[in-house]
């Protein structure tokens, strides 16, 4: 097993919870052409149906609420998640390597440190990378999903165009 799994193996419920934010994150996204822009044109702007503008409205800012605070907890979710998972390494760190001599007898401080630099790293990519990739892989699926059920012939003939590019 790799180290970024074992790593994230004990806080499995925190990295799902930050995965769901992030999925709800992307939903909301991809709702706001569906639920938002398509009945604000069809009915407000081509219809002429201005009753309907303060529920087309309403339902946009509730939308953007919800994917707000989704993105919150994602955010949220994945500091905690990459602080925690820094603070179990680095533990395991000073109690591995920290003491232990080398060949000439020198401690290990020189290479503790360039590993606590890489940790740092790691601690980035679970704050914001993992949840941003997740979220954005999400969205461009939803997206591709929903272009797919609103007009198929459109899309996939958009795929075959921008294939090539």
């Amino acid at each position: 097993m790799t180290l970024l799994p074992k790593l994230l193996l004990p806080r499995t419920a925190l990295t799902l919870w930050g995965a769901l934010a992030a999925a709800l994150n992307a939903l909301g996204r991809v709702a706001v052409a569906p639920l938002v822009i398509q009945p604000l044109f069809d009915r407000v702007f081509v219809q002429g149906d201005l009753g309907a503008l303060p529920g087309v409205l309403g339902l946009g800012g509730a939308v953007v609420l919800a994917g707000s605070a989704a993105l919150w907890a994602q955010d949220a979710l994945f500091a905690t998640l990459g602080v925690r998972t820094a603070a179990a390494w680095r533990a395991g760190l000073y109690r591995t390597l920290l003491g232990q001599p080398d060949a000439e007898g020198r401690t290990s401080g020189g290479l503790t440190g360039r590993l606590l630099g890489d940790l740092k790293e790691v601690e980035a990519f679970l704050s914001v990378g993992l949840g941003t990739l997740i979220a954005e892989t999400l969205t461009l699926a939803l997206s591709f999903g929903y272009l797919l059920w609103a007009d198929p012939a459109a899309t996939l003939l958009l795929l075959a165009l921008a294939a090539p590019l």
